[in-house]
């Protein structure tokens, strides 16, 4: 017999394989190497629910349950956002800004669909293409 999902869930909390964890107001977010891939994990710490790019039918995921349980208890181990920029850009003029955004395009090309740029995105699954 397997594992319980309790304790699936358990190997995840504040374990290595949860990294880049960063907050904003009341989100966290993560990524977790799973047992399958790596997962871009958020939770909404203040109710609780999450979203997982994990397969699992699960609702909520062992991801999702994990980190909200990695933020109750080492809150500390994830990065303040919202502090962090907030002393960060005091100081930046707009030359500064759109190098330092260039920057994170050409590390992180997935970044620009936050500002809306098409076609880069980290994956995309078979389903999600029409005539693949």
């Amino acid at each position: 017999m397997g594992r319980t999902w309790e304790a699936r869930v358990q190997e995840y909390i504040d374990s290595p394989m949860m990294v880049q964890r960063l907050r904003s107001g009341t989100l966290a977010t993560a990524r977790i190497h799973g047992t399958t891939g790596t997962y871009r994990v958020t939770v909404d710490t203040a109710t609780g629910v999450g979203d997982c790019t994990c397969p699992s039918p699960d609702d909520p995921c062992k991801h999702v349950a994990a980190l909200a349980e990695t933020f109750r208890r080492k809150r500390s181990s994830f990065v303040d956002v919202d502090r962090f920029l907030k002393g960060f850009l005091k100081d930046k003029d707009l030359e500064e800004l759109v190098e330092i955004i260039r920057s994170m395009a050409m590390e992180a090309p997935a970044s620009l669909a936050v500002l809306g740029v098409e076609g880069v995105r980290d994956y995309v699954l078979p389903e999600e293409v029409e005539d693949w």
